[in-house]
């Protein structure tokens, strides 16, 4: 509910609370000394804050006329979708979380939103770390000064994370536990008001945006896009943050595809596809993108896994450099 608006309708004998999706609040008289503000920074360690402090820190002033709510998208229960992917849930590239990824040396961005979604089966997942510095980022796919989908390995709570790096802080949006060893769907909408985050097909996390938040125009028409790990925004030609698990397909598409939530199905090509990558073909060590936009991508010491969970043919590839 941080993400919609929360209200509190008693606290202490006659107190009342209601605080917006943005930070601002109104109450009943001297409500500030009830209340506390959490700041991650960009660094990601927290900070508490009283109402004052974080005024004074961020340089920020309370509107009590913001402090209202977004409207709750209509949302329907949708099936557990593992039975949708499992005749191709063993098919794909097994990534070992040391060094091995995909690159593709450069997609044409043009502007406007996105959707960046992949069917993955996490291995290795730990959800018990006692600290913000004990957690793992293992990135799914990372486009450099455009968006990235990840897992915060360690974190018990919520460990998938979508990132959006526009115009200049990077907003972001985390919820949902993944599961290990079993296949499933994310997608990470961008749009001008919003960022929405969904795990098979669920939306579990909403944050609404203000133009000045992000910026859709193509002011970076090109990025280097790599799967199964990230790419450092300072050192283009630097990966790191790798994935550990299995990648079973991505698609990258210049259109906000979901808005409620959805029954995940076997990704295909549309008009607004940019890339889409199908990992059913078992050998090689190009990964070829089937939309017909020509993005193959580069395979780095992943391992092709067939049909019946053993390798396939072993990629050539023997550089793990982009």
């Amino acid at each position: 509910m941080q993400d919609l608006g929360c209200l509190f309708p008693f606290i202490g004998e006659e107190g009342w609370l209601t605080i917006g999706p943005t930070g601002h609040y109104q109450g009943s008289e001297g409500i500030e000394s009830e209340f506390l503000y959490v700041a991650e920074h960009l660094d990601g360690h927290q900070q508490t804050y009283t109402a004052e402090e974080f005024a004074t820190a961020f340089d920020w002033k309370n509107d009590p006329q913001q402090a209202t709510f977004l409207k709750l998208v209509e949302t329907k229960e949708v099936e557990p979708s593992e039975a949708k992917v499992a005749a191709n849930s063993s098919i794909g590239l097994s990534f070992d979380g040391v060094d091995d990824y995909v690159s593709v040396p450069s997609l044409e961005f043009k502007g406007g939103p996105l959707t960046l979604e992949a069917w993955i089966t996490p291995t290795g997942l730990t959800y018990s770390a006692r600290s913000r510095e004990e957690e793992t980022r293992r990135k799914v796919m990372s486009w450099n000064d455009h968006a990235e989908l990840w897992i915060r390995d360690g974190n018990p709570s919520e460990n998938l994370w979508g990132q959006a790096f526009w115009p200049a802080g990077p907003p972001t949006i985390h919820s949902g536990v993944l599961r290990n060893d079993v296949a499933q769907h994310l997608a990470f909408v961008i749009s001008e008001n919003s960022l929405i985050l969904f795990l098979d097909g669920k939306n579990v996390a909403m944050s609404a945006l203000q133009p000045k938040d992000i910026q859709l125009s193509a002011n970076t028409p090109n990025g280097n896009f790599a799967i199964g790990a990230g790419i450092d925004p300072w050192h283009k030609d630097k990966i790191n943050n790798f994935f550990h698990g299995m990648v079973h397909s991505v698609r990258i598409s210049k259109a906000a595809l979901y808005e409620d939530n959805f029954q995940p199905e076997p990704l295909d090509v549309m008009s607004s596809t940019i890339a889409l990558y199908d990992f059913s073909q078992a050998s090689g060590d190009v990964l070829k993108d089937v939309s017909g936009n020509g993005n193959d991508g580069k395979i780095h010491g992943a391992t092709w896994i067939d049909a019946k969970g053993r390798n396939a043919e072993p990629s050539t590839s023997e550089s793990k450099k982009p």
